[in-house]
């Protein structure tokens, strides 16, 4: 208890001096998303396991990447859409 009573004004001054020097760095943001495990929208597509080259069988799509997929084709539809009333 005493060693932690020791360190945490030493590791207060630290951030401290930090935010004044550097404002746009944030370090409380950092430990925090470093605490959390990574939100599934944070996560990328690289960052994910790498997928085989094979095409996944629809059993193997979870339903959200089904319902991304659509809104993707619902927006490439619509796009579409608006080019032709453009040429028209």
């Amino acid at each position: 208890k005493l060693q932690a009573l020791s360190l945490s004004p030493s590791l207060q001054s630290i951030t401290a001096g930090r935010r004044s020097k550097f404002p746009h760095n944030r370090p409380s943001a950092l430990f925090v998303r470093r605490l959390q495990p990574p939100s599934p929208s944070r996560v990328s597509r690289r960052s994910r396991p790498f997928l085989p080259l094979a095409a996944p069988s629809p059993s193997s799509l979870c339903a959200c990447e089904e319902e991304g997929r659509k809104q993707e084709e619902e927006r490439r539809g619509e796009e579409e859409e608006i080019k032709e009333k453009e040429e028209d």
